[in-house]
């Protein structure tokens, strides 16, 4: 993966996605203070329309780096107030972040583990063109006369001819046997052929994938950064955010009717995970289950 300053020095070639315009860069150069090397992320320097999947990895980077920076910020104010030993501290972080931080963590990686399952079915239904009844005579010939040649002479024609498309798609479209490729060759002429016939699509698939690689990596570090702060072993995070991340970070919800102003109204509410209780949803709430 190409750093910014080789984009930005014209040393490597950037990803499409990839924008010169700075103030469209989000996030920091590392997950916490200190610059630690372990702590070292990637920044989101890419740009794409509302509701392509550019931007939706660029939201759940974003709602990444605030969680962490929110949970940070309350560690702050939680040991400045004096009121809680360094355990109450620890057990007032865990609290909140059990219905906000570690809720809004998971489902930013859920959009993103969304966003590379549609990269991977993408990818998945690129094929390779069916040969017309004409061409798939050609291809038999083809094959034929590679079988019955010696094994240098048919080592020399397919180094001299393997770029040639007939001859890539006559050995794809069959067996190995058939042509007396050796499969493993097969193979990496199906994958060229692959690249001939769908190159600019793959090309933007590689370059979906390496902004998803960025942000997953984020997601990853963010959620461990949150344990860090809270101030917990691993197995204690681990209980605590198995009940923030289940349903995806969606808060248990239903749906109650209520009589306001003599008439009957429907009221979302949510279950509210620290306080162990009922609650109205707030309008971001209702949003998201929408």
């Amino acid at each position: 993966m190409a750093t910014i300053a080789q984009i930005m020095n014209g040393t490597a070639s950037p990803n499409r996605y990839f924008t010169s315009d700075e103030a469209k860069w989000a996030g920091p150069s590392h997950i916490a203070p200190g610059k630690r090397p372990e702590k070292r992320i990637g920044r989101f320097v890419y740009d794409g329309p509302d509701d392509s999947p550019i931007a939706k990895l660029r939201a759940s980077y974003e709602s990444a780096i605030a969680a962490v920076d929110t949970l940070r910020t309350k560690r702050g104010e939680t040991e400045k107030s004096g009121q809680f030993t360094p355990l109450g501290v620890t057990e007032q972080l865990a609290r909140g972040a059990v219905t906000d931080e570690i809720p809004a963590l998971r489902r930013a990686r859920a959009a993103v583990d969304k966003v590379k399952a549609d990269i991977a079915e993408r990818r998945g239904s690129l094929k390779l063109a069916k040969p017309t009844p004409e061409q798939i005579e050609e291809h038999k010939e083809i094959r034929t006369a590679m079988r019955m040649m010696g094994r240098e002479q048919r080592e020399a024609f397919l180094k001299e001819h393997r770029t040639d498309p007939t001859v890539a798609a006559a050995i794809v479209n069959a067996i190995p046997a058939l042509s007396g490729v050796d499969p493993l060759i097969r193979q990496h002429i199906a994958h060229e052929q692959l690249q001939r016939e769908h190159g600019e699509a793959l090309s933007e698939i590689a370059d979906l994938e390496e902004v998803a690689l960025v942000v997953d990596e984020v997601t990853g570090k963010a959620r461990n950064e949150l344990r860090e702060i809270i101030g917990t072993s691993r197995e204690v995070f681990e209980s605590i955010a198995k009940v923030g991340e289940a349903r995806n970070g969606e808060l248990p919800m239903k749906v109650e009717q209520r009589l306001i102003n003599g008439q009957q109204v429907e009221v979302c509410r949510v279950f509210d995970m620290a306080a162990r209780e009922w609650r109205d949803a707030s309008a971001d709430e209702v949003g998201r289950a929408a």
